[in-house]
């Protein structure tokens, strides 16, 4: 080959030139200072070893991951794998030192001789004065030293994980944090830096328990979950989503838990946020058997009774449940281990919440019957009408809920090592999930008042005529009792099957996984309905006296006649028409993943350089159907007549919960509520007195909630990347750069809504029309304009009332036969008015028109995601202080489900404009396409990450880290006119022909040029105290701060955004005390204020002001004991949120004018969970 060219140099080649070549002298003078440690490179092939061998923590009996092997006087360096298992290759003959560390311990350095082409074995122990060996040769330890060194050892190991990582990331082990009620995920990364934890989120969740996470203040649904670097599926029966429940997921078969801030090219890149990976225990990682089990028993502080209580469902129950875990990890040799978890955690948690709403504008009343104006203005005693300095209390909601969560868990996990080179890993695991609920609401209104002040409101006073007749219904004045019953049913079943194989400088390794995700609502087959709704009867008057925080203490309600109505008391609440409300939803999530990476060290060079490459399919459906929020209506044993009359005799008495009264908390009196139980009871025993089709307009609302709920969502990602690792200057500096990108195909069942089912259409689909029915043909018998040209302009077209477009007369039929237009061949009718003639026929009364109008699209749509770079450098500065950066584009994806920035909505319309109006109204265009957009491509995020990290000698650190990420391509809702070129690839996406529609307008989602910017910093510090001298050796704390700064691109509502309205602050700390039998952990949360978003905009004295939901700070504290009774058993005592902190949602404006009285808008209180029980450890 000739490497010299011919060519001379000239002014246009020669900078080109001249660059190559300081590239080539640039790229290997950095090669020779990586190499400036003397190494034994000439004579490797003559003379050189290897040695191998496990590196184990006495003090614990666990065999340690990524502790640091280095052979001194050399570049060689290599890192335990998670079983500890290491491997030094090229070592020169004869004797060598080996240097072994891990944060928080003392170095070992021990001598080993190499033979030339041998392999010699050499483990490590640290602590090995704190451990004994067994007659068997087993390690035996002292477990007094194992409890006091738990927390300690737990740090070290997070730390340590962190410190040698490339990439910036963040690892709790699961034994730092003492116990978690439920083994909740969120629980234990809500403490790490950067992390915020959702609770609750509707009313079919418990809102004591966290229930999502998100990253860095991108929403939930931008941050991954994983087990062991694999995803899970899930299902959500309240629509499809990205985002990872977190009820079926449970950390009681994990080691650690790892928040991966940057990913690196071989991870998924959809986490804009950042990635929770759950990495589970292994059998290797124990130097013996061990079986560790808990016996606990957990209550919350509102319910401490052991006797059986009511609730939550109709039957008495224990609230103090007992719950259990067991954890075993054989490894049966030093090729095989097995790992067996079990789990049973079970806690009931009763919250009370309340909703106030204050009237912050001026109001107006209809005073007709009185004399006076359909609008006059509702004023109070003085009168002044309602402003933002001048607000009332309209409508208070209290609620009592209950919840019993029952969770399942159960891991088998089987690593084996067939011969050196290949591990081999599989794991099962099945949890499941079953929670049931009832909240009992009570709503009171006194909307038009006519007084109030800041702790009283004064409804407005009916007016009656001789003490009986009813002249004037005070407006405003109601009461509602609303009593729902959840059941929430689900199970997640998860396989993976690993290998990883090492032969030389070749590693080759392949993972196939698959999780199937049910949840389902359940009642009647669980024996009751979800809601039932009753009024009280004859409400003349509501008042409100000492309103605290929303509620009042005091609230009188009296008839029309002036007498008091006892609210209280079931006898005094009705229901003209009782519908028995059911939840029917069932949703399944699958996610099927196979992947293979190829790794090749290149050990021909004179420097450390390794290069990867890998493909992966990621394959997840998801499917929702059920029959949604359908209706049961009493019709009682004689049925309703062909238009739904009747007077079915169901008194409020048959519908009450025979368990006694109940407060609806914050001191209220008790009341006495109606039940879904007993009413389903009325239903199992009469059947035939209840009825899904009574009406045509009930089997209209059923039959459109069964469409509209049914959806279903495939999407295939094939992904391929490739990276390049290197490490230079004496290995102080780690090199990650490559790329990745992915294929996305998505096949859905869109939901479409035709707002033109009443119409005749064309075979093509649109609307026919003629010379005389301009506007069209309605089948419906509304009204219909026919077009005449003999009349004058202004009056051009006739109206022809109850249009039958079936008539003769018309000559329409023959018409229609002619081009093949689709039509029912008959009139749609509503029912029959009180003079026996039929009405027009609506979506809501006739249903034929329901099927007409709600159906099923498919969906097929291809997108590719840009190619996502990355570059990562960790530079070891000093052996104590590591610095850290990293650039790389992340991606979001759209949201499976949304009205926006979807992929699928219940939106989908295509609404034809017939009315020459409507058709002016939209600048000529001849309709409206209402879509989502399958082929959205995903928000890119270029992202800057840093970190500067101070590692303790005796363990610990101190890091701060900052990231600046700035979100491009962010999905817009805008309106596309024909002439734009998105127009045609928006219609094909969903398998629209846009020549069928060439002067329509798209109402969808694309990728605008808007961007956001997301901005941060992260301070983490975590340190055992004892530098400062013997007792401090016993303390061992942490504390870690983060702030946000989220800039969207416009204030508009019609930018869809990723980053969640979450708090811009939190603080983080925890402080345990161990000795050698007791052990106290004190930890704290808290979120900083935070004003979630812009409710409206209120005018005052003339100016627009703006108007928040603001949430106070948020401050919660978790404290647990433990006493080592023996060496196997020790007993323990917890309690999360010790300080019984309640959640709040505050009213505020942008000039500070909202009183304090009427700032509350929603609160919610939790009591405090204890948990107390039995470790024993064998």
């Amino acid at each position: 080959m000739n490497y010299h060219s011919p060519v001379r140099a000239t002014a246009t080649n020669r900078p080109r030139s001249v660059t190559a070549r300081k590239l080539a002298m640039l790229l290997a003078a950095m090669a020779a200072s990586s190499q400036l440690a003397p190494t034994p490179v000439v004579a490797q092939a003559a003379a050189t070893g290897s040695i191998q061998g496990r590196v184990m923590n006495a003090a614990n009996g666990m065999y340690l991951n990524n502790a640091r092997v280095t052979v001194e006087g050399t570049s060689i360096e290599t890192f335990t794998n998670e079983f500890g298992d290491f491997s030094l290759n090229d070592i020169p003959a004869g004797q060598v030192t080996i240097r072994t560390s891990y944060t928080g311990q003392e170095p070992q350095v021990t001598k080993v001789t190499v033979e030339a082409g041998k392999t010699a074995t050499q483990n490590i122990s640290f602590n090995a004065e704190q451990s004994t060996t067994g007659e068997d040769g087993t390690i035996v330890l002292n477990e007094f030293v194992v409890a006091s060194d738990r927390f300690k050892n737990a740090q070290e190991l997070a730390t340590n994980e962190e410190r040698y990582s490339t990439n910036i990331k963040n690892v709790v082990s699961t034994d730092s944090l003492g116990f978690v009620p439920g083994g909740n995920v969120g629980e234990f990364v809500k403490y790490l830096p950067g992390v915020q934890v959702g609770y609750g989120g509707s009313t079919t969740v418990n809102p004591s328990t966290a229930s999502s996470i998100e990253v860095r203040g991108f929403g939930s649904d931008q941050t991954t979950i994983l087990i062991d670097g694999l995803p899970v599926s899930s299902a959500n029966a309240g629509g499809l989503t990205r985002e990872t429940g977190l009820d079926t997921l449970s950390i009681n078969n994990a080691s650690r838990i790892e928040v991966i801030k940057v990913a690196t090219p071989d991870m998924p890149a959809e986490a804009a946020g950042g990635t929770i990976n759950l990495i589970t225990k292994s059998a290797f990682e124990y130097a013996k058997p061990t079986t560790t089990v808990s016996l606990y028993l957990t209550a919350n502080s509102e319910d401490l009774k052991f006797s059986k209580q009511q609730g939550p469902t109709d039957e008495k129950s224990y609230h103090i449940l007992p719950s259990a875990r067991v954890s075993v990890a054989i490894p049966l040799s030093e090729k095989l281990g097995l790992t067996v978890s079990l789990s049973s955690d079970n806690q009931y948690a009763p919250t009370n919440t309340v909703a106030a709403d204050w009237t912050r504008i001026p109001t107006f009343f209809d005073n007709t019957a009185l004399g006076g104006q359909t609008g006059t203005p509702v004023t109070n005693a003085k009168g002044e009408s309602a402003s933002l300095a001048n607000p009332y209390l309209g409508k208070t909601t209290t609620s009592e809920y209950a919840w019993a969560d029952y969770r399942l868990s159960g891991n088998i996990k089987l690593d084996w090592k067939p011969f050196t080179g290949l591990i081999i890993n599989t794991n099962i695991n099945y949890s499941s999930y079953e929670g049931y609920s009832t909240r009992r609401a009570l709503e009171v209104s006194a909307s038009s008042p006519m007084d109030w002040g800041p702790d009283y409101t004064v409804g407005r006073l009916a007016s009656v005529t001789n003490g009986t007749t009813t002249t004037y219904r005070g407006p405003g004045n109601t009461a509602r009792m609303t009593v729902e019953g959840f059941d929430k049913i689900g199970d997640t079943i998860a396989a993976y099957l690993k290998f990883r194989y090492n032969k030389g400088p070749f590693s080759l390794d392949g993972q196939a996984s698959t999780s199937i995700s049910n949840l389902d609502y359940v009642d009647i087959d669980n024996g009751h309905f979800s809601q039932i709704e009753m009024n009280l009867r004859d409400v003349g008057q509501v008042r409100f006296d000492g309103i605290n925080n929303g509620v009042p203490a005091l609230t009188t309600i009296t008839k029309f006649d002036g007498s008091t109505v006892d609210h209280t008391s079931i006898s005094s609440w009705t229901n003209a028409t009782v519908d028995a409300g059911i939840l029917d939803n069932h949703s399944q999530g699958t996610r099927d993943l196979y992947n293979i990476n190829l790794r090749y060290q290149l050990d021909f060079l004179p420097f450390d350089l390794a290069v990867k490459t890998g493909f992966s399919r990621d394959e997840r459906k998801d499917d929702q159907w059920g029959r949604g929020g359908a209706k049961y209506r009493y019709v009682g044993p004689n049925g309703l007549d062909t238009n739904g009359n009747g007077t079915p005799a169901l008194t409020a008495e048959q519908l009450l919960d025979p368990n006694g009264r109940r407060s609806p908390g914050y001191g209220l009196p008790a009341q006495e509520w109606s039940s879904v139980y007993t009413l389903h009871k009325l239903y199992a025993d009469n059947p035939s007195w209840f009825s899904d089709t009574a009406t045509i307009g009930l089997q209209a609302s059923n039959l459109r909630a069964q469409l509209t709920n049914t959806k279903h969502i495939k999407e295939t990602n094939d992904a391929y990347y490739a990276m390049a690792e290197s490490k230079l200057f004496d290995n102080r500096l780690n090199i990650t750069v490559g790329g990745r990108q992915t294929n996305r195909k998505r096949v859905a069942n869109q939901s479409v809504v035709d707002t033109k089912w009443n119409y005749v259409k064309n075979p093509d689909g649109s609307v026919y029309t003629d010379a005389t029915f301009r506007e069209g043909v309605k089948i419906d018998y509304s009204n219909a304009r026919e077009y005449d040209p003999n009349l004058p302009n202004s009056t051009t077209y006739t109206t022809i009332n109850d249009f039958n477009y079936t008539d003769p007369a018309y000559g329409l039929l023959a018409k229609f036969a002619a081009v093949g237009a689709i039509h029912p061949g008959h009139v749609l009718y509503g029912p029959n008015n009180t003079t026996g003639n039929p009405t027009q026929a609506n979506t809501s009364n006739n249903l034929e028109a329901v099927r007409l109008a709600y159906g099923t699209k498919p969906i097929i749509a291809e997108a590719k995601d840009p190619v996502v770079p990355q570059v990562q450098l960790s530079y070891r500065v000093t052996d104590s202080l590591t610095a850290k950066m990293a650039w790389s584009r992340e991606v979001a994806l759209p949201r499976l489900e949304s009205s926006v920035g979807g992929i699928l909505t219940n939106t989908f319309s295509i609404n034809e404009f017939v009315d020459p109006v409507e058709i002016a109204q939209n600048s000529g265009a001849d309709g409206r396409i209402t879509m989502s957009n399958a082929g959205l491509d995903p928000q890119t995020t270029q992202s800057w990450n840093f970190e500067l990290g101070y590692y303790f000698s005796k363990g610990g650190k101190i890091s701060v880290s900052y990231y600046y990420k700035e979100i491009e391509n962010v999905w817009e809702a805008i309106v596309v006119p024909p002439s734009d070129a998105s127009y045609a690839l928006l219609l094909n996406s969903i398998g629209l022909d846009p020549a069928l529609y060439p002067n329509y307008v798209v109402s969808s989602t694309i990728n605008g040029s808007r961007n956001s910017t997301n901005t941060g910093y992260e301070i983490d510090i975590r340190q055992n105290l004892e530098f400062l001298g013997r007792y401090g050796r016993y303390f061992n704390i942490f504390a870690n701060y983060s702030h946000k700064d989220t800039k969207r691109s416009a204030p508009s509502n019609s930018v869809v955004q990723i980053l969640a309205d979450s708090a811009d602050d939190t603080y983080n700390g925890g402080i345990t005390f161990a000795t050698s039998r007791f052990q106290l952990a004190l930890r704290g949360n808290y979120i900083a204020e935070n004003l979630q978003r812009t409710t409206s905009s209120i005018v005052f004295n003339g100016v627009p002001v703006a108007a928040y939901d603001y949430t106070p700070e948020e401050f919660r504290v978790n404290v647990q004991a433990d006493y080592t009774i023996s060496k196997r058993y020790s007993f323990f005592l917890s309690a999360n949120n010790v300080l019984n902190s309640d959640r709040k949602v505050q009213y505020r404006d942008a000039a500070y004018i909202t009183p304090d009285y009427a700032s509350t808008r929603n609160l919610t209180t939790f009591g405090v969970t204890i948990t107390t029980g039995i470790n024993a450890k064998f």
